[in-house]
């Protein structure tokens, strides 16, 4: 436990304890008003400390004589799956920031890291957050990579056009089934895992996954799968490029899940990409879903050239930092 302030009035940090959950759960609503991108992102997917993947989470407490009240909490962790960096969030009751107490939790979870090893850390916001991003900048943290996060009004979509490209690549030997269709292939899920593990990779070159990823692949990558709502173009019985909508937290909306197209087929790489999109749009019209939210970084050349061939609307970008240690 680290205790900081006057004696009157102190902020203690302290490790979490399961009784946080909901004050911390009740924290990031209050910061984040109500959204929902930023509120998954920033709850841990373990709160508990992990000392065997390096995982910690620290509560801001105000402590003096008549209360205790969370003011902020953050966590730092380092996982097999992303061997190369660490990850580091913050957050800080509105009423409590720029008073130092970010920075003074920040050098407390940075401290902890480099008792474990001093891996480069990377940490992400909104580009709006103004507030945020000049704290990163200013203790070091440089942009990496830029997520995009745009929606698809479903009836703006010129689908006859998507049609004839789905046409163009039947024609050039590809076929587009759903994962559905597929169950009675036992390769299925491995042939699926495989390409979606490979996709991933080759959108995350700053921040490669690692073997422990590889080998949870399908655990990974199909355990949030919409069998009827995931598609896979195949050729010559190889599958060559897939997509999918998923449940989303969003009002009458499918999120957008990871899309992409193997390395060997590139040269058709925006065709499938779109072919496959005509089947999820179809998909959406057919489930009278309005939207479809997307994520999409600047690293993954694919998802940017889907982006400018569609009538996505924009919306907030997320930026991810990094800082060597």
């Amino acid at each position: 436990m680290t205790t900081t302030g006057s004696s009157q009035d102190q902020i203690r940090f302290r490790s979490y304890d399961k009784t946080d959950e909901q004050v911390l759960i009740n924290l990031l609503n209050m910061i984040w008003k109500g959204d929902v991108g930023a509120i998954s992102y920033y709850t841990p997917t373990e709160w508990v400390d992990n000392a065997n993947s390096f995982h910690r989470s620290i509560v801001a407490e105000l402590v003096n004589e008549t209360e205790k009240k969370v003011v902020g909490f953050g966590n730092i962790s380092h996982y097999p799956t992303h061997p190369t960096h660490a990850f580091l969030n913050l957050n800080i009751h509105p009423n409590y920031q720029q008073q130092g107490l970010g920075k003074k939790l920040y050098h407390h979870l940075i401290s902890l890291l480099k008792t474990y090893h001093p891996y480069p850390c990377l940490s992400a916001t909104y580009e709006n957050q103004i507030r945020a991003v000049s704290f990163l900048k200013s203790h070091g943290f440089k942009e990496l990579i830029r997520t995009y996060l745009p929606r698809l009004r479903v009836d703006q979509v010129d689908i006859n056009k998507l049609k004839d490209i789905t046409l163009q690549i039947t024609a050039y030997g590809y076929q587009i089934y759903s994962m559905a269709d597929l169950a009675t292939d036992p390769e299925r899920n491995q042939k699926l895992a495989d390409l979606l593990f490979d996709i991933y990779a080759a959108i995350h070159p700053h921040n490669p996954p690692g073997n422990a990823m590889y080998e949870k692949r399908q655990e990974i990558f199909l355990s949030n799968l919409l069998p009827e709502a995931t598609f896979i173009a195949i050729y010559e019985g190889e599958y060559a490029a897939t997509g999918s909508l998923l449940n989303s937290q969003r009002r009458e909306a499918l999120d957008i899940g990871l899309f992409g197209v193997r390395k060997n087929h590139q040269i058709h790489a925006l065709e499938l990409a779109l072919a496959i999109k005509w089947y999820e749009i179809t998909f959406a019209h057919q489930a009278q879903i309005k939207h479809l939210v997307a994520e999409i970084d600047s690293t993954d050349s694919i998802g940017m050239a889907v982006l400018n061939a569609l009538p996505f609307h924009p919306s907030s970008t997320w930026i991810t930092f990094v800082k060597e240690l």
